[in-house]
């Protein structure tokens, strides 16, 4: 092993220990003040601009951070991200995955960074489950329920929360607006159980700053204003007995061809997101979704292929990695 290799693997390490000494403080107020400030200046002392360079390269990628200014092809300055970066990984968070993203400047937990939080608790398993979207005229807005339930530790609990959610033509449908609504209720889930109030967040979707509605409870009524794109059957969203998410059940409430056509319709900056938050379970391997591009096509169409490959032609989800992943 060569001297920059080791010199990286040590400097890693140090960091690593900073965040173990945070996350498993369980003393009083003042301690907790005094291990997190001394983290802090700790990790800024060790994250020079030589170890900060390698982690730049994670900005704007779905292997490591996104930013709201990926799409202007800007970066944020090392310091932002590495004030950012900090924050996230002492809420608990891998600064990989896509787990959190910087929005004006700041760290907001994703959809994946909660789904990690909530595994790494022990004694916990849930199930979500979503109502029809009800979305505005002007398809600028949706109003969505989900309804949770919960036994963490023995303890069972339940909750429907109703949320709104900013979405555009090309975002208003029910799969997509599901997506945001599941990120808001692991927000709402991990929050509760552990009396935090981490900030959730997602490029997808514009951060009203610095106002943020709390989700509130609500009946457990059907919707009955004006519907979009309806569909029989609720996505689920279950943990087993391991402690591992269930891959979530595709259902088909439009033909291929109209499927295709929607798909169309998004960006391809936006594309990929959209799949690894509407379409696969969120233990998909992101490299191999990455990694699978035929030579003959663009990026975009490469992974409208798998999406409607999954959606369409396969009903297990280790049926369908085996079969288009192997070996890739």
């Amino acid at each position: 092993m060569n001297k920059a290799v080791e010199k990286f693997e040590s400097v890693a390490v140090s960091l690593n220990n900073e965040v173990t000494a945070v996350l498993s403080q369980k003393t009083g107020d003042f301690m907790n003040a005094f291990v997190m400030s001394s983290a802090i200046q700790k990790m800024k002392e060790l994250l020079t601009d030589e170890y900060l360079t390698p982690i730049m390269q994670l900005q704007g990628s779905f292997l490591g951070f996104r930013t709201d200014k990926d799409k202007e092809n800007i970066k944020y300055s090392k310091e932002i991200v590495k004030d950012c970066l900090i924050t996230a990984v002492l809420l608990g968070v891998s600064p990989v995955g896509n787990q959190f993203n910087i929005i004006s400047g700041n760290t907001y937990i994703t959809k994946q960074g909660f789904t990690y939080l909530l595994k790494k608790m022990e004694g916990l398993s849930y199930k979500i489950t979503y109502d029809i979207p009800t979305v505005s005229s002007d398809l600028k807005t949706a109003v969505c329920k989900s309804n949770l339930s919960w036994t963490y530790n023995g303890k069972a609990g339940e909750e429907v929360l109703e949320f709104q959610i900013k979405i555009s033509q090309y975002s208003a449908t029910a799969d997509a607006i599901h997506g945001k609504v599941e990120r808001k209720t692991k927000a709402w889930l991990y929050n509760y159980l552990n009396n935090t109030e981490l900030p959730e967040g997602d490029v997808s979707e514009p951060i009203i700053i610095p106002e943020a509605k709390q989700p509130v409870k609500a009946s457990r009524e059907s919707i009955t204003s004006k519907k979009y794109d309806p569909v029989e059957i609720v996505e689920t969203t279950v943990l087993n007995d391991a402690g591992q998410e269930q891959p979530k059940t595709n259902t088909q409430h439009q033909s291929k061809d109209e499927r295709v056509k929607e798909l169309q319709k998004i960006s391809d900056s936006d594309i990929l997101q959209y799949a690894l938050d509407n379409v696969f379970p969120p233990d998909v391997q992101l490299v191999k979704i990455l990694s699978y591009k035929p030579a003959d096509s663009t990026e975009k169409s490469a992974i409208i292929n798998l999406i409607l490959t999954y959606e369409y032609d396969n009903k297990n989800f280790d049926d369908f990695v085996k079969k288009y992943f192997s070996g890739k």
